[in-house]
């Protein structure tokens, strides 16, 4: 299945051939899953058990679901997952983890744009460089991102809209971090108290910290209106 441009709605998207190797190639155009008061809205690779592969890039693939299975690799190089709105009685109703499951996630270059759009969600999906080349993670859009994965080793990620979360205290978060427009990047609330980052460019933005936590950086620093926040005061602010 090939989209280029032009706007698709439909209920969902489920793999079921038996045949490996079924692809889903994006490059253009806006695709809605879902909708007002429906369970559906999802993206299934994992259905059939067969290899599969979703392709995003370019345009904006919108649903409030994604799961892939151990067969199934989910490829970004310029394209933007936006997480849709699960609408129940007029109350918004996100489904979480939002993605997950895929047995590989991998971004190239033009990299992944990821559209949180106002709400909040949560990725078990680990994300890694495709194919040897410095991969990108952006975090746009209001609302929280919380990514939950034992290991996210893209080269560069990027929080330039709402809030960034890591929240994996035995995982990898091997990336170097632009914070930028005012974003913020989190560690607050949760297990990870140590942190390492290959690299850390900050211009307008913020972190969120609890007391002890640390953060060390291995390569190159960039720091410009960084503001630090803290869920408590610090023990020595206390005395």
């Amino acid at each position: 299945l090939n989209v280029s441009g032009g706007e698709v709605r439909a209920g969902y998207i489920k793999f079921l051939s038996s045949k490996n190797n079924s692809t889903y190639r994006q490059t253009g155009g806006l695709v809605t899953l879902g909708g007002p008061n429906t369970e559906q809205g999802y993206f299934d690779l994992a259905s059939n058990g067969k290899t599969a592969r979703l392709d995003l890039d370019g345009g904006v693939l919108e649903a409030w679901k994604l799961y892939g299975g151990a067969n199934a690799e989910f490829r970004a190089d310029g394209g933007t997952l936006r997480a849709g709105k699960r609408i129940r009685n007029g109350n918004v109703s996100m489904f979480n983890p939002f993605m997950y499951d895929f047995g590989s996630a991998k971004l190239g270059a033009k990299g992944l744009r990821f559209d949180t759009a106002g709400v909040d969600v949560n990725v078990t999906q680990g994300f890694a460089n495709k194919d040897g080349v410095e991969g990108l993670f952006e975090k746009v859009g209001g609302g929280t991102l919380t990514l939950e994965s034992a290991a996210h080793t893209v080269s560069k990620t990027v929080v330039s809209g709402g809030t960034l979360k890591y929240a994996n205290a035995s995982g990898s978060f091997a990336t170097t971090l632009v914070i930028t427009n005012g974003a913020v990047f989190s560690m607050a609330g949760e297990e990870v108290a140590v942190l390492t980052l290959n690299g850390l460019k900050v211009d307008n933005g913020r972190i969120e910290l609890d007391p002890g936590d640390v953060i060390t950086v291995t390569g190159a620093v960039d720091l410009k209106d960084l503001s630090l926040s803290f869920t408590s005061a610090p023990a020595e602010a206390q005395n």
